[in-house]
């Protein structure tokens, strides 16, 4: 009884089966004819076939050009016409071998990338060469070019960055020198500092398949304080392309002595006027040496020290005195003590504006302008009165 009630639901079961399968094969079937008219509606007209739009061209060196070659195919039913290209940089270049395509017709597209006037890029570069066709589906193709610049003569790192130190401490860093031309080795002339405080050890040289190694053991030794330190050091080298190689070096070394505020700024102010500006100067320390004098290179500035009113403070006081000439005031005001060694450094700025006042050739302020204005009207009316009295003189001789 039990068998007869499941045999029903079993029929059904394989019944709904039989429907969903025949509905999957008839969907396939509308499927595969759909992409058949897809594919011939495709091939109408001109189409262009790219089978890769990018293209690595490795490292660059030199000035040698580098080259790669696209594959192009017209798989319509129409002639493909090359209209025009265009590149993103005047260094990639091209070379179509034909500028038409018959139906089923391949060609070929010469993409070169010369090296002009980059010698400072560095790293990997991208470029787009757009290509303007008369395919209705796809009328722009852009092909990418990656290109790796490197000079001949490279340093690692690009920049030497001691931090901050303190004075008297003795920091030591290396320095690699790349050079790519291993057929010719690299031979470096000289090599100058422009610190005292910076000496340079020559390692022994490593070799491997890509480049040879010349590295270097720099040791900065700064002997007192210096503040925002920033030198270089110079490479001479027998390479035609790079024949100088410059490394910036840089570090910051505390001043003992701190100043408030940081940077005596004056703004925008006027010829012939003087202004005046006060700084705090407080040792950071009780090891600090004491502070004994203040200079400043321009002879615009005058600055003096003042006792402060307790302690090793000391109050400076800058004065600005512009003269005649506008323009920007750039210095800074050296903090010593008794030896003459730089304890702190005050940056010091000021835009000097021409007075418009009083007469500008001469640069007259006001009652200057006024007293000359007098004394010409002075001289005019006795000037008048004396042609007036030989005139009348004059005339009485005449009668």
């Amino acid at each position: 009884m039990r068998s007869q009630q499941i045999r029903p639901v079993i029929e059904r079961c394989f019944l709904w089966l039989c429907c969903f399968l025949a509905s999957i094969s008839t969907a396939e079937t509308e499927d595969a004819r759909a992409t058949q008219t897809d594919a011939k509606e495709a091939a109408a007209g001109p189409r262009l076939y790219v089978e890769s739009t990018k293209a690595d061209l490795g490292t660059c060196l030199h000035l040698e050009p580098l080259h790669h070659i696209f594959e192009l195919a017209n798989v319509g039913d129409e002639t493909l016409e090359i209209q025009r290209t265009r590149a993103s940089c005047g260094c990639v270049s091209e070379l179509l071998s034909a500028k038409t395509l018959a139906p089923g017709a391949t060609g070929q597209l010469k993409v070169g990338y010369k090296r002009t006037g980059q010698r400072m890029r560095r790293g990997s570069q991208s470029y787009t060469l757009s290509m303007f066709t008369n395919d209705p589906v796809r009328p722009r193709v852009d092909f990418m070019i990656e290109v790796t610049l490197a000079n001949p003569v490279e340093t690692f790192p690009e920049e030497l960055d001691f931090g901050e130190l303190a004075a008297g401490e003795v920091v030591t860093k290396r320095l690699d020198i790349y050079s790519y031309e291993k057929a010719i080795p690299l031979k470096i002339l000289s090599i100058e500092s422009s610190s005292p405080f910076i000496t340079i050890h020559e390692l022994p040289i490593e070799q491997s398949d890509l480049r040879i190694t010349l590295p270097y053991e720099v040791v900065f030794a700064p002997k007192h304080s210096l503040g925002r330190f920033r030198e270089h050091i110079t490479f001479e080298t027998d390479n035609a392309e790079m024949p100088i190689v410059e490394l910036p070096v840089r570090a910051t070394i505390p001043f003992p002595v701190e100043a408030t505020p940081s940077m005596i700024y004056f703004g925008l102010v006027q010829t012939h006027d003087k202004y005046v500006k006060e700084v705090q100067l407080v040792p950071k320390s009780p090891e600090a040496p004491d502070i004994a004098k203040v200079a400043c290179a321009d002879p615009r500035v005058r600055v003096k020290l003042d006792n402060a009113a307790s302690g090793r403070k000391r109050r400076m006081t800058a004065t600005l005195s512009p003269g005649r000439q506008g323009g920007t005031v750039k210095t800074h005001v050296d903090v010593l003590d008794a030896a003459d060694a730089k304890l702190c450094e005050v940056a010091l700025h000021a835009v000097v504006r021409q007075s418009r006042q009083g007469l500008g050739i001469l640069g007259l302020r006001p009652w200057q302008t006024a007293l000359l204005a007098v004394a010409a009207g002075a001289v005019a009316l006795a000037s008048w009165r004396r042609f007036r009295r030989r005139r009348e003189k004059v005339s009485a001789m005449a009668e």
